[in-house]
């Protein structure tokens, strides 16, 4: 029993060890297998930044990163108020079943708690189709859009979205 302890252990620590630190697999970046000192875990370094991760995985110039970096402090600014309500609302939510609050009282506030979470969405999306015309026909065939969408999703319900 205790050898088996151990050996989970020791794959355990041997699979976080093997991890990239890309924050995903495969093409381009760095992200991939045998790409030398750049694929070795991050220790003692710093995590990049949102944004830093964005300029890697799509090749962005110094240009487009600035044009980046406003768009997406403007899209945090304006998503502020739904952070906030979003979780507020879950709260009371989930109050309000605790509670035993009526089946059409906790609809309303799952309706309401749908609503703000669909506008953030929105709100990603629409960040997403600014960022995506920025990029260029080289950055667009090298899967630049997908590669940012991905790092997009649920981005604004940070309060420092480049953290």
């Amino acid at each position: 029993m205790v050898f088996r302890l151990l050996l989970i252990g020791a794959l355990a620590a041997g699979f976080t060890f093997a991890q990239d630190d890309s924050g995903g697999g495969g093409g381009g970046g760095g992200g991939g297998r045998g790409g030398g000192a750049s694929s070795l875990p991050s220790v003692g370094r710093p995590m990049a930044s949102v944004l830093d991760r964005m300029v890697t995985a799509c090749n962005l110039s110094k240009d487009q990163r600035k044009q980046f970096k406003t768009i997406l402090d403007a899209a945090s600014k304006s998503a502020e108020a739904l952070r906030k309500q979003i979780p507020q609302s879950r709260t009371q939510m989930g109050a309000a079943v605790q509670a035993g609050k009526s089946a059409d009282e906790v609809k309303k506030l799952e309706e309401s708690n749908g609503l703000m979470a669909a506008q953030m969405a929105e709100m990603e999306y629409k960040t997403f189709g600014e960022l995506y015309k920025i990029l260029n026909d080289d950055q667009h065939k090298a899967g630049g859009g997908q590669k940012l969408l991905s790092q997009l999703t649920g981005l604004l319900m940070k309060k420092n979205w480049d953290e």
